[in-house]
């Protein structure tokens, strides 16, 4: 018996040790950066890395990358795919947008209205990398909004092959997961 979690509190860790509940964290995140229990996630870099790789074999000249620099995986993910552009002699824009810190209530709006007035700064034709699926899809839609087209002006790839993500318009391209191999991983 056991916990998988994902994102806890220190009362919630402290609770469960208290308790001797075995616990595994599916997050890069915890509680003041201290490891509490042991960690199963993926290779944020190599996810950055691929995104990368996949963009510059559409011989494109201008990067993005959009990062939340209030959560680790982000960064990493945003480190990988610069690193990566970076051996190749190219680089990325960095788009910071702090959705985690905006309220749940105004989240969409402000993530929609921060997102178009970067992405009309860009050079293009660019390739963007974001930090996760939702996250593309909505810039796919800041995108729409500024009257720029996908893929023709920008190529948007996204992470963790969410459901969605063959609906939105146009499909999305993403890195896929294998979230049954990573939750056995962690039950072993």
């Amino acid at each position: 018996d056991g916990l998988l979690v994902f994102r806890y509190t220190a009362e919630e860790a402290r609770i469960w040790k208290k308790h001797g509940i075995s616990v595994v964290n599916l997050s890069s995140e915890s509680p003041g950066n201290v490891a509490h229990f042991p960690r199963v996630t993926l290779d944020n870099y190599a996810t950055g890395r691929m995104a990368a790789d996949h963009l510059m074999s559409l011989q494109l000249q201008n990067y993005a990358v959009v990062v939340d620099e209030n959560r680790i995986y982000s960064k990493q993910r945003a480190q990988g795919f610069s690193e990566r552009l970076e051996q190749a002699g190219k680089s990325a824009r960095i788009i910071s947008i702090p959705t985690s810190k905006f309220p749940p209530a105004s989240r969409a709006d402000r993530n929609l209205q921060t997102a178009m007035l970067a992405l009309s700064k860009l050079p293009l034709p660019c390739g963007i990398f974001c930090k996760d699926d939702l996250c593309a899809v909505w810039i796919i839609r800041a995108l729409h909004h500024i009257g720029l087209r996908v893929p023709q002006d920008v190529a948007v790839v996204g992470y963790d092959d969410i459901p969605l993500a063959p609906f939105a318009w146009p499909p999305l391209t993403t890195v896929r997961t294998d979230p049954v191999g990573h939750g056995r991983l962690a039950v072993q």
